[in-house]
């Protein structure tokens, strides 16, 4: 099978995608665990305080640049999936794959449930908090700070974006609001609009559902 697909994101990411099934077609599924994420300890687990978006997406980044020319590949056709954490990895991805190594290219994408701008995620999600935790204060406690919040988010890099978009949200999300995904969308659909070749870009919503995608 001429095709690789990589999947990204913590806990259940396979309840939310048919990543078995993907596999038995016969992709190639990756399914990192990065730093910030669970099995390897506290050390481990909080390796990407701070630094959301950073350490964690070079790690995906590494992997996979390793199934690629482990497996020797196409490295035009090159798919990713994530939900929460994992759907603002892979908007992270979108945004930002013309900078990866070697020629490959992100072909498309599925992105569920994603945070798409640290900044408006602020003061509209539950737990606005953990941005403070996690980044040392809010973005508008200083200009490194604010600097670091847009830097890490997708929708101030979206002009790069290329690859055809998925985007999946819960409607009644508390945890990572709808708005998220918006903006996302309409960025998109807006800045392809005028192109010859259309990039494609298609949005589904999850009616009473949050973060899960389990009805509420």
């Amino acid at each position: 099978m001429a095709h690789t697909a990589t999947f990204i994101g913590f806990g259940g990411v396979g309840a939310r995608y048919p990543v078995a099934t993907l596999a038995e077609l016969g992709y190639y599924v990756l399914m990192p665990n990065i730093r910030g994420s669970s099995g390897y300890g506290i050390d481990y687990r909080m390796a990407n305080y701070k630094d959301w978006g950073g350490g964690d997406y070079e790690d995906l980044v590494a992997g996979v640049r390793f199934v690629v020319e482990k497996y020797d590949l196409p490295k035009s056709r090159v798919g990713m999936l994530g939900w929460s954490y994992g759907g603002y990895l892979t908007a992270l991805a979108l945004t930002r794959s013309r900078e990866w190594p070697d020629g490959i290219e992100l072909n498309s994408v599925a992105i569920g449930g994603g945070i798409i701008d640290l900044i408006s995620h602020t003061g509209t999600t539950d737990i606005s908090r953990i941005l403070r935790d996690s980044f040392g204060g809010y973005y508008w406690e200083s200009d490194e700070l604010r600097q670091f919040y847009e830097d890490r988010s997708p929708i101030y890099h979206v002009q790069n974006a290329t690859a055809y978009t998925l985007i999946c949200h819960g409607v009644d999300d508390p945890r990572v609001p709808i708005s998220q995904a918006y903006q996302l969308h309409y960025a998109l659909k807006t800045q392809w609009a005028g192109l010859v070749e259309k990039r494609l870009v298609a949005f589904v919503g999850y009616p009473k559902s949050g973060t899960d995608r389990k009805s509420g």
